[in-house]
């Protein structure tokens, strides 16, 4: 495969594209498909987690909460117990309703992306078969219909209609975009 990924696809004729690729309108090969998932990877985007304790400290760890603590100690060195105990609590709380805030927002975020496509159409060894979105390599046949989730990136081939595809999951945009097979 000689396609360099900064490459934009859709500006490669569909017939260079597929020699590319090294692939057909039969789809790749079942070892192939195994050979190019070896070297280039599943088709997911990493993520890193971080311990929640590593993420709730790094809520006071800004130059707004650096200014609070300053102000902590300050009263803790002028003997302004009240004051101190105030300022702590209020650091304390801020820090709290952060962390829960950025807790919701990833468990929703987790929740989006077990909604989107799991499993999608793929043409391997010319047969039509069910296969995780994961297990997609460059080069796959992959079968998009009405209402499907597009499982990655990927080239359009043949007419059959006008296609629009709503990129709002991807981009947050509420119109469709249009899309046009590739020139042969």
């Amino acid at each position: 495969m000689n396609v360099e990924p900064e490459t934009d696809l859709s500006s490669i004729p569909l017939d260079q594209l597929r020699t590319e690729l090294d692939t057909t309108n039969d789809g790749l090969s079942a070892a192939e498909a195994v050979d190019r998932l070896a070297r280039y990877g599943r088709n997911e985007i990493a993520e890193k987690r971080r311990h929640p304790l590593l993420e709730f400290a790094s809520f006071f760890w800004a130059p707004i909460p650096w200014m609070i603590e300053v102000a902590l100690v300050l009263s803790l060195l002028a003997r302004h117990w009240t004051d101190s105990v105030i300022i702590g609590v209020l650091l304390a709380m801020n820090g709290l309703v952060a962390f829960s805030e950025e807790h919701q927002a990833a468990n929703a975020i987790e929740a989006l992306k077990q909604r989107l496509a799991s499993t999608t159409r793929v043409r391997r060894d010319g047969e039509w078969m069910q296969l995780p979105v994961g297990d997609l390599v460059p080069g796959d046949v992959v079968r998009v219909r009405l209402g499907d989730i597009v499982p990655a990136d990927a080239v359009r081939s043949e007419q059959r209609g006008q296609c629009c595809v709503v990129q709002r999951s991807m981009v947050g945009g509420w119109r469709p975009a249009r899309s046009a097979p590739q020139p042969r």
